[in-house]
């Protein structure tokens, strides 16, 4: 009997390389001020590592605002706007599959429509009992949280309600591994940038003001790695002084993004068809 795996990975192949993708991280936030707390970050390979060509919150975005739903709104134009891009996001893109009653995922993101980001976790937890399961993706990665965890809920519900949702069901963009990758339309994966400075052995805070040190310290270590292009001065003073990580975490969101597309190129989209994957490896 045919393997079907394998069948199924070549079928999503892409005839042409995805190495002309433009790279995004996208540090994101539910927050009610997310269009000054989302940063995006947009990279490009070289030989010294990823060149990060711009680092902004969403807000400096065109159209964009700091008040959420404007914010948003802006974001989502904008990677509407981009087909050749693909974007690494950081929040949840599913649950876990207990908490999915559609056959697919594409049903499932469609029929997200809870009336806000409390009616979203209060239905999870009674779901589960009051308890915070994973997904099996965030137990490889080992994401901090599951995605309806008091400190992630908001998180998961804007970007699920707010961005993949009406991306989706306007077939502006496509998302990975769930839907299959092809051309013409911006690509969007989840990244973990905690997972990823786990796997490459930072185990630290560098979150708030008394840790510029530990965010300068990360940018070296990126560096010397030879997975970051050193920053220009002005750029490095940026991300070092933005106190909540959020400028660093898009950089790294873009080097998790950047390291992906070989294996998406050999069809090794990886992952559950419902559950999703979190994409953290960078190297």
């Amino acid at each position: 009997m045919p393997d079907v795996t394998a069948r199924l990975r070549r079928s999503r192949r892409l005839r042409h390389p995805s190495a002309a993708r433009r790279i995004f991280g996208l540090d994101f936030s539910g927050a009610t001020d997310a269009g000054r707390r989302a940063w995006l970050a947009e990279g490009r390979p070289s030989p010294a590592g990823l060149e990060i060509l711009s680092c902004q919150p969403i807000a400096e975005l065109p159209g964009g605002a700091i008040e959420r739903t404007r914010a948003l709104a802006a974001l989502r134009v904008f990677i509407a706007a981009t087909p050749d891009g693909i974007f690494g996001c950081d929040f949840p893109f599913s649950l876990p599959r207990a908490h999915i009653e559609t056959a697919s995922w594409t049903d499932f993101i469609g029929g997200f429509l809870h009336a806000d980001a409390l009616a979203f976790y209060t239905h999870c937890r009674r779901i589960s009992g009051g308890r915070e399961p994973k997904r099996a993706t965030d137990r490889e990665s080992k994401t901090p949280w599951c995605a309806f965890n008091i400190r992630l809920y908001r998180q998961s519900y804007h970007g699920m309600a707010e961005l993949l949702r009406p991306l989706v069901i306007g077939r502006e963009a496509l998302v990975l591994p769930m839907q299959a990758p092809a051309r013409g339309r911006p690509w969007l994966i989840e990244t973990c940038p905690a997972s990823a400075l786990k796997h490459l052995g930072w185990r630290g805070s560098y979150k708030g003001a008394g840790f510029k040190d530990a965010r300068r310290q990360i940018l070296r270590r990126l560096s010397a790695t030879q997975l970051l292009a050193r920053l220009p001065r002005s750029l490095q003073e940026r991300v070092v002084e933005d106190m909540g990580g959020d400028a660093l975490d898009s950089i790294i969101a873009a080097l998790a993004t950047a390291r992906v597309l070989s294996d998406i190129d050999a069809g090794d989209n990886g992952g559950d068809e419902l559950e999703g994957r979190v994409y953290f490896r960078l190297r």
